[in-house]
């Protein structure tokens, strides 16, 4: 049994495993940094929100210590990019915050030696700035915000705490300097990671379609031989009588044509061959898929059922990319000595099957119908709304 561990495609994917893992790990940091701040910052939080304007109290509870939780929490159920817009939304509303609580604050200053709790969080969207957009932006970030702070450290104490508020601003621009720093340099290495991985793919998947036709090449190469230039030689010499000449010519050019037609019914293909021009496929379409190939060295594909499995994953994957373009993708090949099955799984909206008219034919035709034409295949498209889509193809050797 040969294996391929799960891969994302071949060009630098924005968003390949690498990359989506470390981005859903320093979510998943995020929310739980924000539990713990929230902790610590406790009773400065019930001092202050009676001094503030109601709504501010609220969106300040919001931005500062629910919505990174939520980032935590929501991390391995949401699509990586929705991941970034929610971090993103964290970063702009930290400022929001910050610019806001002077006007939003009853009194004109806190008591002396206290600062507004919400200075304590500035680890937390510098993060998620770096989660969200490209380190230029974040590294800017991290001065606005350090600023910005500093500023409403020094407006908070009524105009009396200069020192300090030079002083929260460098600590605050130290510490999130280092965590942004962090999160960047994990965020980079993923990223080169994915194109190193992506790289590698593509040139094992060049490297196995090479031979796939080469090997389709010598089959070719070998009925030349021992087909197409018997028949000439056969009629040229007239070594036969005619009808024998004839109805070799007319195998021969029947074995021609189930060649031309990708190896259909009775020329089969080996199952490592079928796999990686499926890989191909599938990296051509949607080269951010997660796949995983099972194949046993010795399995075979008849040649109608290979071209009936390629065509129907190809539909399947083109209605995913069209009707679920930000959903996280996964095509599963397995092939033994009884069959093939491929599982074409994604985390989109969803459908109701029963609700598709029956004019559209992506999937009556393209898939369920085109793998029934087969002897021993069949296909099954599962999905709900909201719940993602599964399409099943398989081919049972007879």
């Amino acid at each position: 049994m040969t294996g391929v561990t799960p891969t994302r495609g071949t060009a630098a994917p924005p968003h390949g495993a690498r990359y989506v893992r470390i981005v859903r790990v320093l979510s998943v940091g995020l929310g739980a940094s924000g539990v713990v701040f929230i902790a610590l910052a406790i009773p400065s939080i019930t001092t202050q929100l009676p001094v503030l304007q109601p709504w501010f109290g609220l969106l300040a509870l919001l931005v500062t210590p629910v919505l990174p939780v939520a980032l935590g929490v929501l991390s391995r159920r949401l699509p990586v990019g929705v991941l970034k817009v929610l971090a993103g939304c964290i970063g702009i509303g930290y400022l929001v915050v910050l610019v806001l609580w002077m006007p939003a604050m009853t009194p004109p200053a806190l008591p002396s030696g206290e600062s507004p709790w919400v200075l304590g969080f500035l680890a937390l969207p510098t993060v998620a700035a770096a989660i969200a957009w490209r380190p230029a932006i974040a590294w800017a970030y991290v001065g606005v915000a350090s600023a910005a702070l500093g500023l409403l450290r020094f407006f908070a104490s009524g105009g009396s705490a200069l020192v300090v508020a030079l002083q929260d601003t460098l600590y605050g621009a130290m510490f999130s300097a280092i965590m942004t720093a962090l999160a960047i340099a994990m965020i980079n290495a993923s990223a080169r990671l994915d194109v190193a991985a992506a790289a590698a793919r593509a040139e094992t998947a060049n490297a196995a379609a090479a031979a796939a036709r080469e090997r389709q090449r010598a089959r070719v190469d070998g009925l030349l031989h021992d087909s197409v230039f018997t028949a000439l030689l056969m009629t040229a010499e007239s070594a036969v009588p005619p009808p024998a000449s004839a109805s070799h010519a007319r195998q021969t050019l029947a074995e021609l044509d189930r060649l031309k037609a990708h190896d259909a019914a009775g020329v089969p293909i080996d199952a490592p061959d079928f796999a990686a021009l499926q890989t191909e496929t599938i990296m051509q379409i949607a080269p951010d898929t997660a796949l995983s190939v099972q194949t046993d060295a010795t399995a075979e594909v008849h040649g109608d059922a290979a071209l009936a499995l390629g065509e129907a994953l190809t539909e399947a994957l083109r209605n995913s990319v069209r009707h679920a373009p930000l959903a996280r993708r996964s095509v599963q090949i397995t092939a033994t000595e009884r069959g093939i099955r491929i599982l074409v799984d994604d985390n989109g909206p969803g459908f109701d099957p029963d609700a598709v008219p029956s004019n559209r034919l992506g999937i009556a035709i393209s898939i369920i119908e085109r793998m029934r034409s087969v002897a021993g295949g069949d296909a099954a498209v599962r999905s709900t709304p909201a719940g993602g889509t599964r399409v099943i193809l398989q081919w049972s050797r007879s």
